[in-house]
């Protein structure tokens, strides 16, 4: 098992109570966006990255092994992957990606440790 393999799903009801908790305090982390293309990285601005978690629904909600929330967010041909940590200081976005197959949304295994088929 890897330290990103989703091993618990959550509810969106769970995702969006975290979120509001720290709603004023949402960290955007020196590595956030190094994993999109430098053009998506210079589009993708840290107030959309808060809005999206803020403002809507996540398709999907698990819990990584490391600990970590990993949320996936729906577009027309892709999806925004989110992994976020609960921190003293906030919710910390720590990695934001965009991935176009749904089986990849897990990890890069494509693999969901105990847990029904997403």
């Amino acid at each position: 098992m890897t330290s990103t393999e989703i091993v618990k799903e959550w509810s969106k009801e769970k995702f969006n109570e975290v979120v509001r908790k720290y709603k004023d305090r949402i960290i955007i982390g020196d590595h956030t966006t190094d994993r999109l293309h430098e053009a998506q990285r210079k589009a993708t601005t840290e107030e959309e990255i808060r809005m999206l978690i803020t403002r809507k629904n996540p398709e999907k909600v698990g819990i990584q092994a490391n600990g970590r929330i990993a949320a996936f967010f729906r577009e027309k041909t892709y999806f925004h992957k989110i992994i976020l940590e609960e921190k003293e200081e906030g919710l910390e976005i720590i990695t934001f990606i965009n991935v176009s197959n749904p089986h990849n949304m897990v990890n890069e295994n494509a693999r969901i440790s105990s847990t029904k088929e997403w």
